[in-house]
């Protein structure tokens, strides 16, 4: 560094000086020429040699810069000005690969055929364990006395299902009423799906005590507000909470029963078994656990009002991989456990270290899997809406805004309806011309913000059709029920508007099932920008859903779009979520995990080898 800044113009400069002195001299001609020629000689050895260091500096740089990208150490050779852009590289360079790790993962070859392949080929255990609250079939008594079943509104179970399906291995969820009793064996179990048995549906039921304390007290009055904040206080009860440690040690129990090794993959889906990593680990040390939490993580502050924060904190880091839709929960996630518990965060890698706890914390988009609509028995689009329009009263011509989501006070339903009355008051030529159809299926009545949430629901809609409506026009069906899959579809492929709204939520996966029904290449997406696909669809109308004049001139902007420019965005979202299907959700969640699995095992074997040499010696 010093001989290739200095030794150059220390050179020129002892030049200048000896080019003047022979100037001024009184030497004759022949001896000043002698020393100009010495002194030429001196400035080419000079440079020579100047060029020779300066190579040896730039060598020992590009080393220097090529093992602080690699590796992060052997900066001492660097300027500080260069740590800074080598450090900028090293990220960048790191978000590319895994970039490029995600694109590996991604893609129309992966279907549940090649996830079966994975993880047969790939991962150290074949026996996949599942865990969630809602179980992915309900039976029902028939009026005939025997026994029907259905698929429960949710969206983890339209992620989920097709992965168990796939894989095989065993779920384990909270049975809901007598008849799943009697549809289960005496254990609790069946194997499902009940026309085409894949794999092993394990049913625990709790009393009613326990569904008040663990699902609707401390699940859904506390941890579910808390995530979403959205300006519902959280209910936090001792007993709950008690309530809550009993329910997951319950599952916990029944894992370790079904489980055929010491080291299944136990996949645990959401809030309400935050303490399930943990309780498994102390029982299979070795076993793959991936925890994923499916709706937003709130901030350091927002988290620390919970009573209980060290031991939900305590009880998640175990897993070894934690999850969420996006990289903003991840933040928030890294921020809670470095307020709130001594822990050795890496933010360069989105990594925990707890005791002998190593957890990765990453963002996984979740997808769904990409429907076979005849397989469905999904009617062709113009069926689908004639289906539709006959079923409501609706004029065939009229134009559909359709919206479907479970009743909950996160879903944003009072505003997009008040947004609606807007955009007729605004629109009045629109009357007459426009339906908005509101799927809602019932949910967490029991709690009083959800029924407070269902009676505001209520007093909209009747608020705007009496304003508005005709003997031959309604302006909003609201269908407060649960649908099949296939009905789902036949509303999708009929809408011309649809729109996801929530205040604060996780993915929405039913934008992405509008999406994928849209063979047609039409429709219009109108998503919040509070919700998990806002961030891959880029292409939809992005609102804030608390600016109901904003979302009413939306829904003109919605109508009114051009049947090309329709026909862009939706060709671009649908290839956007073909590419990242549920399956590359889960092959990109367990390949991380093998990753993981592969370095413990590792680390195992050097540690025994030093034993081993200790012991020798």
């Amino acid at each position: 560094m010093f001989s290739f800044r200095v030794a150059a113009p220390l050179t020129a400069v002892l030049c200048l000086i000896a080019l003047s002195l022979i100037a001024t001299s009184g030497v004759g001609q022949q001896a000043q020429q002698n020393m100009l020629w010495s002194l030429l000689g001196i400035n080419l050895v000079a440079a020579v040699t100047t060029v020779f260091l300066a190579r040896m500096t730039i060598n020992r740089w590009a080393e220097s810069l090529r093992d602080y990208i690699i590796t992060g150490k052997n900066a001492k050779n660097l300027p500080k000005e260069a740590i800074g852009v080598t450090r900028e590289i090293r990220h960048r360079l790191r978000q590319l690969e895994r970039e490029r790790q995600r694109l590996c993962l991604s893609g129309p070859m992966w279907s549940s055929e090649a996830l079966f392949r994975f993880v047969r080929e790939h991962l150290p255990s074949e026996q996949i364990i599942s865990i969630s609250y809602r179980q992915p079939y309900a039976h029902k008594k028939a009026p005939d006395g025997g026994l029907t079943w259905m698929t429960p509104a949710s969206g983890l179970v339209t992620a989920i299902e097709p992965i168990m399906k796939a894989c095989g291995g065993t779920w384990i969820a909270v049975a809901m009423s007598e008849a799943d009793r009697l549809a289960a064996d005496q254990n609790g179990a069946l194997m499902v799906p009940p026309d085409k048995p894949t794999y092993r549906l394990k049913r625990l039921w709790l009393s009613e005590e326990e569904t008040a304390g663990f699902y609707a007290g401390f699940a859904n009055e506390g941890l579910w507000p808390l995530a979403t904040m959205a300006y519902v206080k959280p209910r936090f009860r001792a007993s709950d909470w008690k309530t809550y440690q009993e329910v997951n040690q319950r599952f916990a129990d029944a894992i370790v029963a079904e489980a055929k090794s010491d080291a299944p993959i136990v996949f645990i889906q959401d809030y309400h078994f935050a303490l399930l990593p943990k309780l498994v680990r102390e029982r299979l040390p070795n076993a793959l656990i991936i925890f994923f939490w499916h709706i937003p993580w709130p901030n350091a502050e927002a988290f620390g009002i919970l009573p209980w924060r060290e031991e939900i904190l305590r009880g998640l880091l175990p897993a070894d991989i934690i999850g969420f839709h996006t990289q903003a929960p991840c933040n928030n996630f890294l921020d809670c456990v470095d307020t709130h518990i001594e822990a050795l965060i890496d933010r360069e890698h989105n990594s925990v270290r707890h005791g002998n706890d190593f957890s990765m914390v990453r963002p996984y988009p979740i997808s769904i899997a990409w429907p076979d609509l005849e397989a469905l028995s999904v009617p062709d689009i113009p069926a689908c809406r004639k289906e539709v329009t006959e079923s409501l009263g609706i004029a065939p011509d009229a134009k559909i805004i359709l919206g479907v989501e479970r009743l909950d006070y996160v879903k944003g339903i009072p505003e997009r309806l008040r947004s609606f009355g807007i955009f007729l008051e605004k629109n009045p030529l629109w009357r007459g011309k426009v339906c908005f159809v509101q799927i809602a299926s019932p949910s967490r009545s029991s709690i009083p913000a959800y029924a407070d949430a269902d009676k505001e629901v209520e007093e909209v809609v009747a608020e705007i059709n009496k304003k508005y409506q005709t003997s031959r026009w309604k302006p909003i069906h609201l269908l407060k029920q649960n649908y099949a899959a296939r009905e789902l579809y036949r509303f999708y492929r009929s809408g011309d508007v649809f729109i996801v709204s929530s205040l604060s939520d996780g993915m929405n996966l039913v934008a992405k099932e509008f999406i994928s029904a849209r063979d047609d290449d039409r429709g219009s997406l109108i998503l919040s920008e509070f919700t998990g696909s806002s961030r891959e669809l880029v292409e939809a109308i992005i609102v804030n859903p608390h600016d109901e004049e904003k979302v009413a001139d939306c829904f003109l902007r919605a109508l009114t779009m051009s049947d090309e420019e329709q026909t862009a965005r939706m060709k671009s979202m649908r290839e956007r979520v073909k590419m990242n299907n549920v399956f590359a959700w889960a092959a990109q969640i367990l390949g991380d995990a093998k990753q993981l699995h592969d370095r413990r095992q590792l680390n195992e074997l050097l540690e025994k080898t030093g034993r081993d040499e200790k012991r020798a010696a």
